[in-house]
């Protein structure tokens, strides 16, 4: 018995056959899990009669894995209840267990950042932008030159408490190396830009609004999810400073960016 653990809230999760990907997630306490997700076989689920095959579950909605397209799932309409399918290489997607989580936390007013995060001295920073403009680079930088923990380097959970937000480490980190589950209170969002010049500016509440929503991963396939996440999404701007920093990968750009967040946020 026990649950893994995402964003502080207990999922259920049974894998019928091969081992777990989230051994880091796992707690051996006997929690009362908000959902429960079954990993298994196609044939698992599936029954064959007259030559065709079909799902017995009723009501129930159906995802195909775009990279691995013969790896599906089938979700109840409050997520509760999941089933994931390996596909025919014998693996599961990815993409359809964090879609499954995802999909219940938005409850728990969670959102999923496509971001790197780092915790320093027990307060957490988060870094975004389009893919490729240095989130990692800026996570690791704020490691080697103030030996901040980079707690994962591609997908991050911000989770809204009313008067506090926090940031937690994902098992989903992409191409990163940095995966660790770790959680801390999230004290500034930061969205970068490349420039010769390295620059901080503190956004307003409208200019976070656009610089920020393009990297929340949003929920097209479930309206109540897309609403929910949009008011979680407002909360923790009013709660949690957001800069835009033009910067280099250099010490100044770290310099300027603890200084903006820690003194002046």
């Amino acid at each position: 018995m026990g649950s893994y653990i995402f964003a502080d809230c207990p999922f259920d999760i049974h894998f019928l056959k091969g081992e777990s990907n989230y051994k880091d997630f796992y707690s051996a306490e006997d929690e009362k899990n908000i959902s429960t997700i079954t990993v298994c076989d196609y044939n698992d689920i599936s029954v064959v009669a007259y030559g065709v095959e079909y799902f017995p579950e009723k009501d129930y909605r159906f995802f195909r894995s775009q990279k691995n397209h013969t790896s599906i799932m089938l979700a109840n309409d409050d997520w509760t209840n999941i089933k994931i399918c390996r596909g025919i290489n014998g693996e599961y997607s990815e993409e359809l267990m964090t879609t499954a989580v995802y999909s219940k936390l938005c409850e728990k007013n969670t959102l999923l950042m496509h971001a790197s995060f780092v915790d320093f001295n027990g307060d957490g920073v988060i870094f975004t932008g389009p893919s490729g403009i240095g989130k990692t680079t800026q996570a690791q930088l704020w490691g080697k030159y103030l030996g901040a923990t980079i707690v994962n380097g591609d997908k991050v959970f911000v989770r809204d408490f009313g008067d506090e937000a926090y940031a937690y480490g994902t098992p989903w980190r992409g191409s990163s190396e940095y995966c660790v589950n770790k959680k801390s209170s999230l004290k500034g969002i930061v969205v970068l830009s490349q420039s010769k010049n390295n620059s901080i500016k503190k956004l307003d509440f409208s200019e976070a609004i656009q610089w920020v929503l393009p990297h929340i991963f949003m929920h097209h396939w479930d309206e109540k999810c897309v609403s929910e996440v949009l008011s979680t999404f407002e909360n923790v701007l009013k709660e949690v400073p957001v800069w835009h920093l033009a910067c280099r990968p250099d010490e100044e750009a770290v310099m300027i960016a603890k200084e903006q967040i820690f003194n002046n946020g």
